[in-house]
C-alpha cells in the first residue's frame, strides 16, 4: 500500500513538472523577438524606407507601372483660366499658374508650419514680376466642397492672411463683379510696380528687363 502512494505521489510530481516546463516554453516563445531577415522582404515591396533602397525600388516599381497623361485642369477649371489670362493681359509683368502647391509660394520658420500648407494645393496662384504670390485664386466649382474641404480653405486663407498674399473665392457661377477684388489686388501691385521703375529712373516700365531692378 506504501508502495503505490509512493509510486503515485511520484507520477504527480512528474506530471507537475512537466506541466510547469510546458507553460514556461510557450512563455519564453511568446515575449521572444524574433529577427527579421531583409532576404524575406520582397524586392517590389512599396513599403521600403531605406533611403538607400527607396530610389532603386521607386525605379523598379514605375518601371512595372502603366501611366497616362490627364489634363491639367477640368473644362469649369480651364474656361475661368482662359478668362483669368485675358484679365492678366493688362498686367504685363504679372502671371497666372494653375495647380500649384501652397508650399511653393509660402515658407514658415518651423518645419511643422510649413508642412501643413505644403500639402495643400490652390487652383491658382498670381504673381509679380519678381516670382512672388500676390493673389491666390479658389473656384468653388461643383465638386470643390467634398470631404473636408472647407477645412482645408480655412488653413490656406489663414496662411496666405499672415503672408500678406490675397486670397480669392470666385463662386461656379460667376459674373464680372466676383472679379473686382482681384482687379483691385492686381492695381494695386501694379502701381507698385510702377513706383519701383519711377525710384531707379526708368522712362518706360513696359520694356524693362525685369532682371535689372528686382534683383
Amino acid at each position: 500500500m506504501n508502495i503505490e502512494l509512493i509510486l503515485f505521489g511520484l507520477l504527480m510530481f512528474v506530471a507537475v513538472v512537466l506541466v510547469f516546463k510546458f507553460f514556461l516554453k510557450i512563455a519564453n516563445t511568446t515575449n521572444k523577438t524574433i529577427p527579421i531577415d531583409s532576404k524575406n522582404i520582397p524586392s517590389k515591396s512599396p513599403y521600403i524606407t531605406n533611403t538607400k533602397n527607396e530610389a532603386a525600388c521607386q525605379i523598379e516599381i514605375v518601371s512595372d507601372g502603366v501611366y497616362e497623361k490627364k489634363a491639367l485642369m477640368n473644362k469649369p477649371e480651364y474656361l475661368l483660366f482662359r478668362k483669368l489670362e485675358t484679365l492678366m493681359a493688362d498686367y504685363k509683368y504679372f502671371r497666372i499658374f494653375p495647380q500649384v502647391s501652397l508650399g511653393e509660394i509660402l515658407s514658415a520658420r518651423m518645419k511643422k508650419d510649413y508642412s501643413i500648407i505644403n500639402s495643400k494645393r490652390v487652383d491658382f496662384v498670381v504673381i509679380d514680376e519678381r516670382g512672388y504670390a500676390i493673389a491666390v485664386i479658389e473656384y468653388q466649382g461643383s465638386g470643390h466642397y467634398q470631404g473636408n474641404a472647407v477645412l482645408r480653405d480655412t488653413v490656406k486663407r489663414e496662411a496666405c492672411r499672415k503672408a500678406g498674399v490675397g486670397f480669392i473665392e470666385i463662386p461656379q457661377q460667376y459674373d464680372a463683379g466676383d472679379f473686382f477684388p482681384l482687379t483691385r489686388l492686381l492695381d494695386i501691385a501694379y502701381n507698385n510696380l510702377i513706383a519701383r521703375c519711377e525710384m531707379k529712373d526708368v522712362e518706360n516700365y513696359h520694356q524693362i528687363d525685369v532682371d535689372v531692378y528686382v534683383r
